[in-house]
């Protein structure tokens, strides 16, 4: 009977400690959730576009007309090679130390080959233009005035209802709202963004797609969207929206298997009705691309430091002569 006591009381001890340790647990916990910044997210409404994103219009061209010559210049400049026949021909105008009577001949080569490099640059350029051009031209149908008109991609904002038709691409990135499969499911091809080539089911919510039937109904169909601010992952989205469940008025989840990105393309599917959230350089696509770089190959990288040695072995030279003959 003592002995039982004794257990008893150990228990109790024990329960007693662990509530103690549970109580502080949580406690910690509240704390953190109250000093922990709140996260930012955007607001939204359907067919509502907002002027405070920016449009749709994307550009990937390295130069303007103002920023060629200072740009271009710049970047030449990063290879050694021009660099040091560039002091080359500096050295040639001094008269004191000039070999070519003070002329700088080796400038006119120079300058051919920055030349060629200048057009090669530009033609580049005007390729990467013409094709943000194509791109910010293609056409799409968007909920105008309770009904659906051609506009173009790059006049898009974020709130706009469109309609994407089988094997065309996503405009923007968006959220699904229903497509024309009864059970509101589509196919997408993401090959332009993770390189895989099979195609990836994606599901609208249930409130959702019982809601936009129809174009009339997608064309007058208003609903707030609370979603994360624009980021670079492919594969997570966070988002809300008031809507009824249930016979409840309740916030219902969104998740990435309602998300259709730029870059992807429709298939398989007739059509589906999309909301857009992220536009133009905000899209997942843009922010996971890096602007043009400038190229150097190998060879480059090995004439860059052959230079070096040259320059060294010239300067080491001229100062063992200068010593000799001073």
């Amino acid at each position: 009977k003592t002995r039982n006591q004794q257990q008893y009381k150990e228990a109790e001890e024990g329960r007693k400690n662990m509530r103690q340790e549970t109580e502080t647990t949580t406690a910690k916990k509240f704390t953190k959730l109250k000093t922990d910044p709140e996260p930012a997210f955007r607001k939204l409404v359907s067919n509502n576009p907002n002027h405070n994103f920016p449009f749709n219009k994307i550009t990937t061209a390295k130069y303007t007309l103002l920023t060629f010559l200072p740009k271009n210049l710049w970047e030449q400049f990063h290879k050694l090679a021009n660099v040091y026949f560039l002091i080359i021909a500096i050295m040639q105008s001094i008269d004191a130390i000039s070999i070519s009577d003070g002329n700088p001949v080796i400038l006119v080569p120079l300058l051919f080959v920055l030349t060629i490099s200048a057009v090669k640059d530009a033609i580049e350029d005007h390729k990467r233009k013409k094709s943000d051009r194509e791109e910010n031209n293609r056409g799409i149908a968007v909920s105008v005035d309770g009904q659906f008109e051609q506009r173009r991609w790059k006049e898009l904002r974020v709130g706009d209802v469109v309609k994407v038709f089988e094997n065309e691409p996503f405009a923007a990135d968006m959220i699904l709202l229903n497509s024309s499969d009864p059970k509101g499911i589509c196919y997408v091809e993401t090959k332009n963004l993770d390189g895989e080539t099979n195609l990836k089911h994606k599901s609208s919510e249930k409130t959702l797609s019982k809601m936009v039937k129809s174009d009339q109904e997608a064309a007058n169909f208003e609903v707030e969207v609370t979603c994360e601010l624009p980021n670079e992952k492919l594969y997570h989205f966070n988002g809300f929206f008031e809507g009824v469940k249930n016979d409840k008025k309740m916030q219902i989840a969104l998740n990435v298997d309602q998300i259709l990105l730029r870059g992807s393309s429709l298939r398989n599917t007739e059509c589906v009705y999309g909301l857009i959230i992220y536009t133009g350089h905000e899209s997942k696509i843009m922010l996971n691309s890096t602007g043009a770089k400038a190229k150097q190959s190998q060879i480059e990288k090995t004439m860059n430091r052959q230079i070096i040695y040259i320059f060294c072995i010239q300067i080491t030279l001229c100062i063992i002569s200068g010593l000799i003959y001073s």
